[in-house]
């Protein structure tokens, strides 16, 4: 049975307080970088604030996030950083779209090489299609469309289209720039 207290406190769940503490020890790293100040200098100032147990490794390991920061390092920490405890244990906002960058620019460099792929893949394809397609004219000659039989005109109707589609999409900037650059790469 849960007591009034119970319903008043918010439980934290185990990694939700991890992530705090590692939000803790980053921004910790970045107000100090922020505010152009050493490691000596940050310890100094805990020193100054009364944490004179503190040294140079014990202040790099928190900052690293491989030794947890007791409360009373952290008040003075954000009192140095002029924040509040729950203000540092929150992830900056820079922080996350910095994230969301390197995530969204690891998904384009993914999808550019699979572009390049197949960009090599649709001007070989289209080459080929070229040749068969001037094969079959050949071949086919001065018949008339209507004296073709249907899978040939098909194959015609179908073929030319595709080239001037083709032909149209070289024409555009974005993909002769991109086929002049994979032809440079790999020529």
């Amino acid at each position: 049975m849960c007591t009034a207290l119970c319903n008043a406190v918010h439980v934290v769940d185990e990694d939700d307080l991890q992530d705090a503490e590692r939000n803790f020890a980053r921004e910790m790293k970045r107000r100090r970088n922020e505010f152009e100040m050493s490691q000596a200098e940050l310890l100094s100032r805990l020193h100054d604030a009364g944490l004179t147990y503190l040294n140079q490794t014990a202040l790099s390991r928190m900052e690293n996030g491989t030794r947890q920061v007791r409360l009373v390092e952290a008040q003075a920490i954000a009192h140095i950083f002029l924040q509040t405890i729950e203000s540092m244990m929150q992830p900056s906002a820079a922080l996350s779209l910095s994230e969301t960058i390197i995530r969204l620019v690891d998904r384009g460099e993914q999808v550019r090489a699979a572009l390049d792929d197949n960009a090599l893949d649709l001007i070989d394809t289209t080459g080929e299609i070229d040749r068969r397609l001037g094969d079959l004219e050949r071949e086919v000659g001065d018949m008339l469309a209507s004296d073709a039989p249907p899978l040939v005109n098909n194959a015609l109707v179908r073929g030319r289209a595709f080239k001037r589609m083709m032909q149209e999409t070289l024409q555009g900037d974005w993909f002769r720039q991109t086929a002049e650059r994979l032809v440079n790469r790999d020529g």
